[in-house]
């Protein structure tokens, strides 16, 4: 039950609340925060939308989903889009550490156990895996910040590998 009870980002939250809505992951941690915690009424969803990101790191997503992170790797790819010349279009392809994929398999896990057959089943189904959670959220800031397009149909790429110490270290410690 770590991994239940561990801290999670509001993106993280909102990941497992089985809405698919890629354009929620434009908004900064603290709307987020505020529109989960006053939309649900569950304490588990408003402790886990806190707005404290800069003060901890989430534990099921390493910080790739938290907006100081994200603001980073946005001013960085963003500039490096605009000096490109582009069409104003880009995609996202994603390369995540283990460590992050290890976690949110084990933290699934532990949800379907707390279910029942059937929302076990479904929560599987719907949640929103980190990998295309992290390419909305980016992608929307990079669009947002340097008015350029992000379309999953765009024929101009950017690669993206996420590369996390401790998650390093947590991996090595697995095997």
């Amino acid at each position: 039950q770590r991994c239940a009870s561990a801290h999670r980002c509001a993106r993280c939250t909102l990941r497992f609340l089985e809405l698919e809505a890629p354009r929620l992951f434009r908004y900064s941690e603290a709307a987020l925060a505020r529109a989960l915690s006053s939309t649900f009424a569950s304490s588990e969803v408003q402790a886990n939308a806190r707005n404290d990101s800069e003060a901890t790191l989430c534990q099921l997503c390493f910080g790739a989903l938290q907006d100081a992170g994200l603001h980073a790797m946005a001013l960085e790819i963003g500039s490096k889009l605009v000096e490109y010349e582009t069409d104003a279009e880009f995609k996202l392809t994603v390369g995540l550490p283990p460590a992050s994929l290890i976690r949110e398999h084990v933290f699934l896990k532990e949800l379907c156990a707390a279910t029942t057959a059937d929302d076990a089943k479904t929560a599987q189904r719907k949640t929103i895996s980190l990998r295309l959670a992290f390419k909305w959220a980016l992608g929307y800031l990079i669009e947002t910040q340097y008015a350029l397009t992000f379309s999953a149909q765009s024929a101009f790429f950017v690669s993206v590998n996420l590369d996390h110490d401790e998650s390093n270290i947590e991996t090595l410690s697995l095997f």
